[in-house]
């Protein structure tokens, strides 16, 4: 998990505004996290 989280922090400082960490073997996971409400990812936010 920790090489996810580098990854979304080292988006960031390049000017990325929010992260979306999915689990791939949930299928249609992509899917699953646009187009419902709660989503099933973890999301990851810049301020």
């Amino acid at each position: 998990m920790k090489p996810k989280i580098n990854t979304c922090i080292d988006a960031m400082k390049k000017g990325v505004k929010k992260s979306t960490i999915l689990d791939g073997r949930i299928p249609h996971s992509v899917i699953l996290e646009l187009f419902t409400e709660h989503g099933i990812g973890t999301q990851i936010t810049s301020n």
